[in-house]
């Protein structure tokens, strides 16, 4: 009998697994391989292919991110026994396929020929929903190469920067199947620009018996929300750029792809919880600005999929700033009627009576740099992280590009005592938020292997009003786009609090779950590295540390995680004062 081990050690057979599987999602559960039915542009090998699950077969399949034809494969027999749902397992991958950085894409996924939902590619375990659908990947193996260097995993996975594998499992309604029929699942790239990326299709007979899917299981059960201090937590992209300018839809704008495309993206193979569109200015103004907010509420639903009302505020003077309002939404423009631009203090009052929050970002860029001396009651947060690179400190890594200001760095403007929250984006402009890669007929200097930057916030659930909160109070962090779970606490207070600093000898409790080896995690005082801890390549860790040396001032602590393949989060900072 075939027998498989639940994370507690207890072992099931097969027919048991699909059981509990069906109990628990009220789905059932279906080895998702049994032959190819098309193989499309998909590549193949039929020598040993260093199978990626033991009990691979000596052919597997990788299909290109800009293939034309796509690849289809066919199911073992579908027997519903009156379930509405029906859960398809196979094993499966992403990769780069290339030692540089490369654009991105979606794969849509078909089930009998009819369009489930879309997909990306991915380095780390993943959810995403679609109407009547949904997919999990369980990530289980990820490696990844020095920068701008290859690996050679298979006879045909060479010259690799990062490829990860595992198991996924699409849920789909009955409505997509034939009853005691096979179903045809079909992978289709998407891509509007030449791509090395790829989905990777193992040839694992018997998944269900013969692989470890209780992590697949559980990511579907839960719908990969984690907690944090309490509080549920959630993943948005909250400055992205399309190419439309007021009514035409071409790419005229700063970024590519129209407005709702962009939302489209965001909710669908982006796989974001919250999302916020930030167009510069003359993107939307003179005329625009009442159908630009009002994408924001169509695409809006409390519960799953919640949209930010924002824009861009840009002076090539005082720097760049993201607008984010509560309710009601106004944009300013730039410039006066001199042409001159806009002082940041006379938006805040041209903005005067609606509830808004503003974070600078991209501060040491010299092409656009942010004054960090005039900050303001309204600038909450500072955007550490975006497909520029990371404006931590002077050489952090990644470094996006090269021409940087000194002195306009976070841990500067921290160290002079700023309350400010943190938080990454991807400053996306290739259509793609959640997954930003610069396209090639814009902002090329963009590409990086991190990226897309993520906001993550804690909240009791998943509405516009509790992500906005969240953000406003600095209960948030950023992450160079990997879903790090983070969780701090403070003598019951959380990231972002302002404590009374006659509390000496602090202690921090600190839980971290990486996307891939946590290689360490920093403590950052007053804008300083003040203590690491040495993380040996686990994934998941928990400690606690006491500063001792802490002296009753004023003083700012906040938390770096670093992952071995380059991946960080950064927490907003707990600050010491005087109420």
């Amino acid at each position: 009998m075939n027998v498989h081990s639940k994370v507690d050690g207890t072992r099931y057979s097969k027919d048991q697994i699909i059981d509990m599987f069906f109990s628990e999602t009220a789905c059932v559960l279906i080895d998702g391989f049994v032959k190819i039915a098309d193989q499309g542009d998909a590549r193949s090998d039929q020598t040993r292919t260093a199978g990626f699950m033991e009990c691979g077969q000596m052919v597997d399949y990788t299909i290109p991110q800009n293939a034309r034809k796509p690849l289809s494969f066919i199911t073992n027999d579908v027997s519903l026994h009156g379930a509405k749902k029906a859960a398809f397992c196979f094993s499966m991958g992403f990769g780069n396929g290339s030692p540089l950085p490369q654009p991105s894409g979606k794969y849509n996924i078909y089930v009998n020929d009819v369009f489930c939902l879309a997909i990306r590619n991915v380095n780390y375990s993943f959810f995403w929903r679609g109407e009547g659908s949904e997919f999990a990947f369980s990530m289980r193996r990820c490696e990844t190469s020095a920068p701008y260097t290859g690996m050679h995993l298979s006879s045909m996975i060479q010259n690799e920067h990062q490829a990860a594998f595992g198991i996924g499992i699409l849920v789909v309604n009955s409505e997509f199947l034939q009853d005691n029929q096979p179903a045809k699942i079909t992978i289709e790239p998407i891509s509007e620009y030449q791509s090395t990326r790829y989905f990777y299709l193992g040839t694992t007979p018997n998944i269900v018996s013969n692989s470890n899917i209780w992590s697949a299981i559980e990511l579907l059960k839960t719908k990969n929300i984690k907690k944090s201090g309490g509080y549920n937590v959630y993943y948005g992209d909250i400055h992205t750029h399309s190419g439309q300018v007021r009514s035409q839809k071409r790419n005229q704008g700063c970024g590519m792809n129209s407005m709702d495309d962009n939302y489209m993206y965001a909710k669908g193979p982006g796989g974001l919880h919250f999302y916020a569109l930030t167009d510069h200015e003359f993107q939307i103004l003179p005329d625009y600005e009442e159908p630009y907010f009002a994408l924001s509420d169509i695409h809006n639903k409390d519960g799953e999929f919640v949209c930010l009302k924002a824009f861009e505020h840009t002076s090539a003077v005082y720097g760049h700033r993201n607008i984010y309002f509560r309710k009601n939404a106004k944009i300013v423009d730039v410039t006066d009627e001199n042409g001159t631009p806009t002082h940041p203090q006379k938006m805040m009052e041209l903005l005067a009576g609606y509830e808004f929050f503003s974070i600078p970002h991209h501060p040491s860029s010299a092409s656009h740099p942010c004054n960090t001396k005039l900050l303001y009651d309204e600038d909450v947060c500072f955007e550490v992280y975006s497909s520029w690179g990371s404006s931590e400190y002077w050489g952090d890594f990644p470094r996006g590009v090269s021409d940087r200001h000194d002195h306009y760095w976070v841990n500067e403007l921290l160290a002079t005592g700023a309350i400010i929250g943190l938080v990454a984006s991807s400053d996306g402009h290739d259509g793609h938020p959640g997954n930003a890669q610069s396209p090639y007929p814009k902002h090329q200097h963009l590409f990086h292997f991190c990226g897309s930057g993520l906001t993550a916030v804690l909240c009791e659930s998943l509405t516009r009003e509790n992500v906005y909160e969240a953000i406003k109070n600095r209960r948030c962090y950023g992450t160079t786009g990997a879903p790090i779970h983070l969780e701090i606490d403070c003598g019951g207070a959380l990231m972002g609090s302002v404590i009374k600093r006659h509390c000496l000898s602090p202690t921090f409790d600190i839980t971290c779950r990486g996307t891939n080896s946590i290689k360490e995690v920093r403590i950052v005082k007053n804008g300083r590295i003040h203590y690491v801890h040495p993380c040996c390549g686990m994934w998941d860790v928990s400690f606690s540390y006491t500063d001792t040396a802490y002296d009753g001032s004023n003083a700012s602590y906040y938390v770096r995680v670093v992952q071995s393949d380059m991946e960080s989060a950064w927490s907003s900072p707990f600050f010491f004062r005087e109420k």
